[in-house]
């Protein structure tokens, strides 16, 4: 077990990724500014392409849902992923030659929960910054496995 720092709490989580022990810390959370220090595995891992049909969809479907966000879904490009590897979770720039912005260094514009093909309901959260779309996560409501986005006939505002 790893010692606990002062003022900070673990996470733990059971995770279908290979390597990873569902009874050590996924991360370390500071009670002080709740901001997530990575413990397992990096924040993002470059991922430069277009969005697929799918991921280009969803954007478009959510970003019809939120006041402020200046661009449209066809203008961003994929420029990270999740660092585990497995979620959907997607980072996005104007060019794919843009930095991935962190969601600390964003913020939380809209939140969105939905069931997927397997029967997991997923939080998806979508993050801005100056308008711009930064990241669009995907988390596990009840600790099932995130591997695609719901349906988006099956999202709803939460």
């Amino acid at each position: 077990m790893h010692p606990t720092p002062p003022a900070q709490r673990l996470v733990f989580g059971v995770s279908s990724m290979a390597g990873i022990d569902p009874k050590q810390p996924l991360a370390f959370i500071d009670s002080s500014s709740f901001i997530m220090k990575e413990n397992v595995f990096p924040y993002c891992i470059p991922d430069k392409r277009d969005l697929t049909p799918t991921e280009l969809a969803l954007l478009d479907f959510l970003l019809k849902q939120v006041d402020g966000v200046t661009v449209e879904a066809s203008e961003l490009k994929v420029v990270a992923r999740c660092g585990c590897g497995e979620c959907p979770t997607i980072l996005f720039g104007k060019s794919m030659d843009d930095e991935p912005i962190k969601s600390s260094d964003s913020r939380a514009v809209m939140d969105w929960s939905g069931r997927a093909a397997n029967g997991t309901v997923i939080d998806i959260v979508l993050f801005a910054k100056d308008g711009i779309p930064t990241e669009l996560e995907a988390c596990s409501m009840d600790c099932g496995d995130v591997e695609t986005w719901p349906p988006i006939d099956e999202i709803q505002r939460t």
